[in-house]
């Protein structure tokens, strides 16, 4: 992923309460063995490092990293909750774009070079 995608990861956190729901087809025991050497609770660093582990494993079975959820306390502003609002789901939106356009290039990518290798 380019820099742009960590940087919107990073900046949902200036908007409100972040959680990471993982959903990954991480070998279990790399995951495990993960999750004993490196013993954060950064909802960052659990992002990046499922990320970084499922780049490890073979591409073809990476099909959802999971969940990240926003929350906003119910005392606040209704305004407020709505622009909060309105700037996560632009920052989701172009994340999700970046994800989709990552793998259209690698798609793109592989098919160009089995072309050339059948000219």
């Amino acid at each position: 992923m380019r820099d742009a995608y960590w940087g919107d990861l990073l900046s949902l956190w200036n908007l409100g309460a972040v959680e990471y729901r993982p959903n990954i087809p991480v070998d279990a025991g790399l995951g495990a063995e993960a999750d004993k050497k490196l013993k954060s609770r950064s909802e960052i660093f659990r992002v990046i490092r499922d990320v970084v582990l499922l780049e490890s494993q073979d591409y073809e079975l990476i099909c959802d990293l999971g969940g990240i959820d926003v929350r906003w306390p119910r005392a606040a502003d209704l305004g407020e909750l709505i622009l909060m609002g309105d700037q996560a789901m632009r920052i989701l939106y172009n994340m999700n774009y970046q994800l989709y356009r990552a793998e259209y290039q690698l798609q793109h990518g592989r098919e160009q070079s089995k072309r050339r290798r059948k000219s």
